[in-house]
């Protein structure tokens, strides 16, 4: 595990990218009203404590609304102990309010990908939660979808942002 520090990292374009933990399974940063959590060769609990860390830090306010962004690299082992299933239901009920919306993105192709897409979104929707929220195949098409739900909440939105500080948690 790397330094959990929270630290500010330069990537051009997308200016200061807040690190706050990454490991080889797993990576999370804020940048401006974003959480973006990586999953990368397993789902465990330093991701959910990250993200949760990441939440806390954008809930300053309490009228603040702030998107999580999820993705889900090729390869990456799917299965979910119960108690990191729990833990991060747990994050989304604590902020529901706070959250403009979510979206978790399954980047792999093919029709077993497909299926696992269609039964998360059957899953989401029938957990009734408070915001907004959908699964993709791409963080292109979740930014694209994203943008209709955060603009009423003033949060800014910049594609071209989110990509790429996700392309930066992929080199950590």
């Amino acid at each position: 595990m790397r330094n959990l520090a929270v630290r500010e990292v330069e990537t051009g374009a997308i200016g200061p990218l807040k690190v706050i933990g990454h490991s080889a399974d797993v990576a999370v940063g804020v940048v401006d009203e974003f959480v973006l959590l990586l999953w990368r060769r397993r789902i465990v609990t330093d991701g959910v404590r990250w993200a949760r860390e990441a939440f806390a830090k954008l809930a300053v306010k309490e009228d603040r609304k702030f998107v999580f962004l999820t993705a889900v690299v090729p390869g990456c082992d799917i299965s979910t102990p119960t108690d990191v299933r729990k833990d991060i239901a747990a994050l989304l009920k604590t902020y529901e309010w706070q959250l403009a919306c979510a979206a978790i993105v399954f980047e792999n192709n093919g029709f077993g990908m497909t299926i696992v897409r269609s039964v998360m979104t059957a899953i989401q929707m029938a957990s009734r939660s408070k915001f907004p929220n959908a699964v993709f195949g791409s963080v292109e098409s979740a930014t694209t979808w994203m943008a209709a739900h955060t603009e009423p909440h003033d949060v800014r939105l910049d594609s071209a942002r989110i990509i790429s500080a996700f392309g930066h948690l992929r080199t950590l």
